[in-house]
């Protein structure tokens, strides 16, 4: 999928119209909010955003 730049915010907006309409209209009785979760290492303790960044390295390491 390929946006330009001043498409963000249109896109954005009719995602977030999407979304909500699958989450109110078609699934409303199920509980998305059972997923909103950090992410566990193994021993099932939290780990912050900072730290799965280090580990995933810089994205524009792939670049050359």
């Amino acid at each position: 999928m390929f946006l330009y730049k001043e498409d963000f915010n249109k896109f954005l907006n009719a995602l977030t119209e999407t979304v909500n309409y699958v989450k109110t209209d078609l699934m409303p009785d199920f509980d998305f909010d059972a997923y909103n979760h950090d992410q566990e290492n193994e021993n099932g303790a939290e780990v912050s955003a900072s730290v799965v960044e280090e580990e995933e390295g810089n994205i524009d390491d792939w670049k050359m």
